[in-house]
């Protein structure tokens, strides 16, 4: 497992309430306003870090899949993403990427086990979106990890500070 520090915005910030989400997040989150909400939207308005910020303002997970120039944003609950193995093989059938998908950190900031891949993270790429090798896992504080589908190969970012 390798680890790497990087620069993030103040995710924890927005996760302690000490600032909300403005412009082009507060929209995204206005446009899913409920756990199952999808957003079908052009790739350059999301991005992963987007999806950390989601859950630093709400607590709940949200993920992110890519086909060409277009991006599928579903808002999940605090427990996962709310897509059934019938529709995440219809979405890998349609040559969607399962780009990444957040965690909020359950022991607040601090915690680094949230970007960790769990089994079903990993059974989810393996089993469903086989064509591809890895996808990332965004928490609520900005910690990033880089998964695959076998443990040890991940990479592990975390922000400087």
């Amino acid at each position: 497992m390798l680890m790497i520090s990087a620069l993030s915005p103040n995710l924890a910030a927005v996760e302690r309430g000490y600032i909300v989400l403005k412009g082009r997040q507060a929209g995204l989150l206005a446009a899913l306003p409920m756990p199952g909400d999808q957003l079908d939207i052009a790739k350059s308005k999301v991005s992963i870090r987007d999806l950390g910020a989601l859950a630093a303002a709400c607590g709940h997970e949200f993920a992110l899949f890519t086909l060409k120039g277009r991006r599928l944003l579903v808002r999940g609950d605090t427990a996962g993403i709310l897509l059934t193995e019938q529709e995440l093989r219809l979405l890998a059938g349609l040559g969607y990427r399962f780009s990444g998908h957040s965690h909020p950190r359950v022991n607040g900031p601090g915690d680094q086990l949230s970007v960790n891949a769990s089994g079903s993270d990993r059974a989810v790429l393996q089993s469903i979106f086989s064509k591809q090798r890895r996808s990332v896992i965004i928490d609520s504080g900005g910690n990033r990890n880089v998964f695959e589908i076998q443990p040890g190969s991940d990479t592990l970012i975390f922000p400087e500070g």
